[in-house]
């Protein structure tokens, strides 16, 4: 028929975990033996960590073609990420484009020699999408264990909180828009394209540097500051 319309969904899920677990000694008696214990107890030393990181999506995207010379193309996606707080963790981006096959047009070949060309096609698009590239926990307040402190006249095991935190931090947002044409000439054999983008970044995420005269000696907090542009 003259009306062309096809869509997709679909459901995606990422999750990370990461542990470590590390032990040094020294001072072994055979280098054979590859057991921890067996090094000397001065210097000991051992570590390990946990992290966890989760990304869901959800997509929807659509074409539209009417007499395969009017296009159109739109899709929405929602990312959800355990990189930002509760309140922020998903975000909602678009994108949409359109076509237009001149070349099928009925006054296109009296046009002086554009109308000669076998394909001519003008298209436009632009859309969002979110940036989550912040490492994990940038949101909450580390804390360091076993930290002694004086109370009371006597030595009291306790916590310190190691970096300033930003618990508003919220998706990095990326529009890319172009416009462009394609030529298509003798039979198509020889292409010839035209493009023009344009790339927008809002909220960006980036460090935030701080004074250390408040206190904290982790790494600096991020923060969704400033834009950047790119024609």
């Amino acid at each position: 028929g003259q009306h062309r319309v096809a869509a997709v969904a679909g459901l995606t899920t990422q999750r990370v975990d990461f542990q470590s677990l590390n032990a040094f000694r020294q001072g072994f008696p055979n280098e054979q033996l590859q057991q921890i214990n067996a090094g000397l107890a001065a210097g000991l030393n051992n570590g390990g960590s946990n992290a966890r990181s989760a990304l869901n999506s959800s997509l929807l995207r659509s074409t539209y073609a009417f007499r395969d010379r009017y296009l159109a193309t739109a899709s929405v996606r929602r990312d959800c990420s355990s990189r930002f707080s509760p309140d922020n963790k998903c975000g909602v981006f678009g994108a949409g484009s359109l076509g237009w096959v001149v070349s099928e047009e009925k006054f296109f070949k009296a046009i002086p020699l554009l109308g000669r060309a076998s394909l001519f096609k003008l298209r436009g698009s632009t859309g969002v999408l979110g940036d989550q590239n912040i490492g994990d926990y940038a949101y909450t307040a580390n804390v360091a264990l076993n930290q002694n402190y004086f109370f009371g006249g006597q030595v009291t095991p306790g916590q310190i909180q190691t970096a300033a935190v930003n618990e508003d931090l919220r998706w990095q947002q990326n529009r890319s828009s172009n416009v462009g044409f394609d030529l298509g000439l003798l039979d198509n054999t020889l292409s010839i394209t035209g493009e023009y983008f344009s790339n927008k970044v809002s909220d960006l995420l980036v460090q935030i540097p701080i004074p250390s005269s408040l206190g904290f000696s982790g790494p600096a907090p991020t923060g969704n500051l400033g834009s950047l542009n790119n024609a």
